[in-house]
């Protein structure tokens, strides 16, 4: 996994057929936390950067770019909003690595961040990352899927505090 992470920017990256790395910060960054192949020390410096809130710490957890990525856009279909199978991911790599705390604080950030959730509104298949708004595609089967894995995979109800 040495040849997508960026060790002066301690991040994951997409490359080009050319082999150049694509330096924008998105969920590629953590998929290698999801999928355990890291190294701690790797994991550790994407961990850093996850916990950016001048990246991906929003409001709800985890965009699908970086909030100072130029090209961010709140109700963009790719750059930006959340996915919850992208935060399911990210939520997972940290548990992986033993960021337990972290985990649970982000997951309940979600449950309590996106709107209509706590009622009886449909689950949808994007929100917005810094409002919770709840984007395109309602009644959407695998961010309902998502949102089982996270409540599944947390430690402590959230419902409690």
């Amino acid at each position: 996994m040495d040849y997508f992470f960026d060790q002066e920017r301690g991040y994951y990256f997409d490359r080009k057929l050319n082999g150049a790395l694509i330096p924008c910060f998105g969920p590629e960054g953590w998929s290698p936390l999801w999928t355990g192949l890291a190294t701690v020390p790797q994991a550790e410096a994407v961990v850093r950067v996850m916990q950016d809130t001048a990246k991906f710490a929003s409001f709800v957890p985890f965009p699908t770019a970086a909030l100072d990525n130029a090209k961010f856009m709140d109700r963009g279909y790719w750059r930006g909003p959340i996915w919850l199978d992208q935060v399911y991911f990210a939520i997972a790599g940290l548990r992986k690595y033993g960021y337990q705390k972290e985990a649970d604080m982000y997951t309940k950030q979600v449950f309590e961040r996106l709107e209509g959730l706590s009622g009886n509104g449909p689950i949808h298949e994007n929100y917005e990352a810094r409002t919770g708004k709840r984007l395109k595609a309602p009644h959407f089967s695998w961010s309902a899927a998502h949102l089982f894995l996270l409540y599944k995979e947390l430690k402590t109800s959230p419902q409690k505090k």
